[in-house]
């Protein structure tokens, strides 16, 4: 595939409680967020008098204020969420209950929104054994899991909701909406795709100038996380080039198989360098991930951080490309097949 830039139609972003139509039927609008990268972009479709949400932002009472004000223009029929992270499906709760509508979600990302909701009631023994068998030191894995458990921007999830699956079609107003399910980011990542509007609501799956998290932790420990992610993006390059990409963050974009192969390409020179470091010492994910990422500000990147680097060594691992070994601390420690 030739590289060519990205094309972004819309130079500005919706300002706050305004919404902006970039298809017919299809209104983009942000939430904002207390941390990086600030919003999430948020989407309306027209659905028979009624609109349907996709994803629902924090639980924060900016958010809550701003769909007050937005909800009294356009009446919601039904929420889809994405996938399960806070950011997308925080206040999916309250608007279902609220409003009386539907709550739909893929099976893996409705069980890992119950497991969080679980976590943050206290039950972290999980994933404080996992961080600390490979490696990170006691004080920086408590200080992130603190830092999620009392961060606040999830509310009590929906009492009930409709499984998505990968294949089905989602009649929304006139249009027909395929679900796509991703894997990588989260477990069942829903996308969806109108081939008539040329439009795909792409969640975290396909961001424009971020590359998205891909972890291995308690919840996914027996996976392959990053082989997930890299057929998704395969997938993705499939898509007709004149796609119109929404993104739940930064802008609207053009050129979806370019900026998959971007990301893959960014995988794959990861997996390499991983390989090298691992090749001469054996190296627990936590000091591979501070050498592999260098610029951490904090216990929760190095968390993400370590998580990351961990995706990266199961793939190679169950290509026979590393290995790992206990030690007598405990502590699990990886090293090139090579050697």
């Amino acid at each position: 595939m030739s590289e060519r830039p990205l094309h972004y139609p819309f130079a500005d972003a919706p300002a706050p409680g305004e919404t902006v139509e970039v298809a017919p039927g299809v209104r983009w609008l942000r939430m904002p967020m207390p941390f990086p990268p600030g919003h999430i972009n948020l989407w309306l479709l027209e659905d028979n008098g009624g609109w349907a949400i996709v994803d629902s932002g924090l639980a924060t009472d900016d958010t809550r204020a701003l769909w007050a004000r937005l909800l009294a223009d356009y009446r919601p029929s039904r929420l889809i969420c994405t996938h399960f992270h806070h950011d997308h499906a925080g206040l999916a709760g309250e608007l279902t209950r609220q409003h009386a509508i539907p709550f739909w979600m893929s099976a893996p990302e409705w069980a890992e929104l119950m497991r969080l909701d679980r976590q943050q009631s206290g039950d972290d023994a999980a994933a404080r054994a996992f961080f600390l068998r490979h490696g990170m030191p006691e004080a920086t894995l408590s200080a992130a899991i603190a830092a999620f458990s009392d961060e606040g921007f999830a509310g009590a999830p929906p009492d009930d909701y409709q499984a998505l699956t990968a294949g089905d079609t989602l009649h929304i107003g006139g249009a027909s909406w395929q679900v796509l399910v991703g894997e990588g980011h989260s477990p069942g990542h829903v996308l969806l795709y109108c081939l008539e509007k040329g439009v795909l609501i792409a969640g975290d799956q396909l961001l424009p100038k971020i590359t998205p998290s891909v972890g291995l932790n308690a919840g996914n420990a027996a996976g392959d996380p990053l082989a997930g992610w890299l057929a998704s993006m395969q997938a993705l390059q499939g898509l007709p080039a004149d796609t119109l990409v929404l993104p739940s963050h930064q802008l609207p974009f053009v050129g979806a198989g370019v900026r998959a192969a971007q990301i893959a390409a960014y995988h794959e020179a990861q997996l390499t360098r991983l390989l090298a470091l691992a090749a001469d010492t054996p190296g627990c994910a936590h000091a591979l991930a501070r050498v592999l990422f260098t610029r951490l500000t904090g216990a929760v990147s190095e968390l993400m951080a370590v998580s990351e680097t961990l995706a990266h060594l199961r793939y190679l691992e169950a290509r026979g490309q590393c290995r790992r070994e206990a030690g007598a601390d405990g502590v699990e420690r990886w090293q090139s097949r090579a050697h």
